[in-house]
């Protein structure tokens, strides 16, 4: 039953990179259907064996915090909004939870990365069938800036450089000379050349980073993985002046002063503005669009900044919630060995940093680094194997 669990939280992870195209017609989408048939699953696999693992100290604040969020209803400028984001969020409480229970060993949870690399692979399908058609699905009508599945630029931009760490991790596992291995390093510039067609600033500054971070990993674990690694960038750089348009380069050149960045700052201040008034419970999870309105701007739109919407909506108490699960969350980091500790710190700086610019408190992507994260640094730590030795004899009187 435990791996009948693990594969349907495995297909939800394969849906995640692509969701909004993954709708049955008059049904949920097929990543609430999957969750659904997950959930029962996994509580029935718990059930039946009569155990369930500890979960880590960093589970504590994470559960603190939705249950924050669900006592803001009281206090929320849009009750209704608060309950709806509540209701997500014990949802993703509970995927993240389901990561932690069935992500038992280094095996399932490089199968969640290769599922979450296959649903990207959906989503490039979608965005270079853009690209080749010149419109259709996936393509936004500003500047020509293609997506992959319908989700928004900054947040495909955001899932394609999460997934660069993930496959070069699963390359440097994977035995010499098979295709397998081909076939996770050749993701890499594909991947790479997706996030700029997204025409996304933040993604293609992030991009960077997340490489030079990943070829010093990469570096950790042998000379030997360099070569195919300086291969894949080196196609990368070839591919990217007869893919991407002088437009899209232009724009992402554009940094800090451009109209939209200018923009999300009103945002931000209306926001911050609000939260000055009521600094320690905020204005209730789910409702910075409410917010925004209240403080007098036209538009309801969302803060583009996980951090100020978090801050806005759930006050001072969810914050510093937040922020003591991040520092357990980086202190178990800090404790697993190099190689995967550059992993771990690399996908996490990605977040961290994609998070200033896109609103992803609760987003499936952000609390599977949350689950795979925690699973990954409770598994058994090379030097903390007990070693055998042979007892000692003692020498015996009138021995030499």
């Amino acid at each position: 039953m435990r791996s009948i669990a693990f594969w349907s939280i495995c297909g939800i992870i394969f849906v995640i990179p692509w969701e909004e195209m993954a709708v049955i017609p008059g049904m949920e989408t097929v990543a609430k259907t999957l969750g659904y048939f997950a959930i029962g699953s996994s509580f029935l696999a718990v059930a039946m064996e009569s155990r369930i693992r500890r979960p880590p100290l960093a589970f504590l604040p994470l559960t603190l915090v939705v249950v924050w969020n669900f006592l803001s209803i009281v206090w929320s400028v849009n009750p209704d909004a608060s309950m709806s984001r509540e209701l997500t969020y014990l949802s993703l409480l509970t995927f993240t939870w389901m990561i932690w229970e069935f992500g038992d060993s280094e095996k399932r949870i490089c199968w969640m990365f290769r599922a979450y690399l296959l649903g990207c692979c959906v989503a490039l399908t979608t965005m270079f069938f853009s690209y080749v058609s010149g419109g259709g699905v996936g393509r936004s009508d500003e500047l020509e800036r293609f997506t992959g599945g319908d989700l928004n630029e900054n947040d495909i931009a955001t899932v394609l450089n999460i997934a660069i760490p993930f496959a070069a991790y699963l390359a440097s596992r994977a035995s010499r000379g098979t295709r397998i291995r081909t076939a996770y390093w050749a993701f890499i510039p594909v991947a790479a050349i997706g996030v700029l067609l997204t025409g996304s600033r933040m993604g293609v500054l992030v991009l960077g980073g997340g490489l030079l971070l990943t070829a010093v990993g990469v570096l950790a674990r042998g000379l030997k993985l360099m070569i195919p690694l300086v291969i894949v960038i080196g196609v990368g750089l070839w591919l990217v002046p007869r893919f991407i348009s002088e437009q899209l380069i232009s724009r992402v050149a554009e940094g800090t002063e451009s109209h939209t960045y200018q923009q999300r700052i009103q945002y931000w201040q209306a926001g911050w503005s609000y939260w000055t008034k009521h600094p320690l419970e905020g204005a209730g999870v789910g409702t910075y669009k409410d917010v925004v309105v209240l403080e007098g701007l036209p538009r309801a739109k969302v803060a583009h900044n996980s951090y100020v919407t978090i801050l806005v909506e759930e006050g001072i108490v969810g914050a510093m919630l937040m922020l003591i699960f991040w520092f357990l969350l980086l202190r178990s980091i800090w404790k697993v060995p190099v190689r995967e500790r550059l992993l771990w710190f690399t996908i996490s700086g990605i977040w961290a940093v994609s998070s200033m610019a896109i609103t992803w408190d609760g987003n499936k992507s952000t609390w599977l680094i949350y689950g795979a994260a925690m699973a990954f640094c409770a598994l058994p730590k090379p030097n903390s194997v007990p070693i055998l030795r042979a007892p000692v004899r003692r020498r015996q009187p009138g021995y030499c």
